[in-house]
């Protein structure tokens, strides 16, 4: 609750310093910065929040571009390159949600229903395997993820009962497994906690 009323009362701060500032007030504004530090008043950098702020919604959108296209490797990119690694690897909410990502890639091509690239399938199951054996791994004793080890060794999943979600749309058009992949993108507020503040800053666990 403090952080919360802090993060506000910079925020009015910085207004009111803005508005000196634009007044050329600059003896008020000198005195209004000194008797703040005296304090320990804080004057947020709203430029600088400005600034993360569309950042954070650049980010955004480009996850949710590759994800719509199907793009999986540059998806990924932005994923690793964004997402706080120390969160992908200890969170297990994090960790589940990326392997929820990876079957949404897997199983992509088999949801063409116009038609089917073998070429295609067969190399997403490919980058699926390799991420079972690979990062996927931790989730192995989780029972809701089993079935999908076996995954890449059913030969059309699309027909196979355990797999009967991974095909199945929402009213809406989303696939069910979209869904909650979709919730976490499009909040501003988690993303912004989980990606870096600047590029010349450590990373930073929320």
């Amino acid at each position: 609750m403090s952080g919360s009323v802090s993060s506000e009362e910079g925020e009015l701060n910085a207004i009111i310093k803005e508005f000196l500032e634009f007044s050329k007030l600059n003896k008020t504004l000198e005195t209004f910065e000194e008797e703040c530090q005296k304090i320990g008043k804080p004057i947020q950098d709203l430029a600088g929040k400005s600034r993360r702020d569309q950042r954070i919604m650049k980010i955004k959108n480009e996850l949710l571009q590759h994800f719509d296209n199907g793009k999986r490797t540059e998806f990924f990119a932005e994923w690793e390159t964004h997402v706080n690694p120390e969160l992908r690897e200890n969170s297990l909410f994090c960790q589940k949600l990326e392997f929820s990502l990876q079957i949404h890639f897997a199983v992509l091509p088999m949801r063409k229903i116009d038609h089917w690239c073998k070429e295609e399938i067969d190399e997403a199951m490919v980058h699926f395997h390799y991420y079972l054996e690979s990062k996927g791994s931790v989730l192995s004793e989780c029972a809701e993820f089993l079935p999908y080890y076996a995954l890449p060794y059913v030969p059309r999943p699309n027909t196979h009962p355990s797999f009967a979600e991974l095909f199945q749309a929402l009213p809406n058009g989303v696939w069910c497994l979209q869904q909650p992949i979709l919730t976490w993108i499009n909040n501003p507020v988690p993303l912004g906690e989980k990606v870096r503040k600047s590029e010349d800053k450590p990373w930073e666990i929320p």
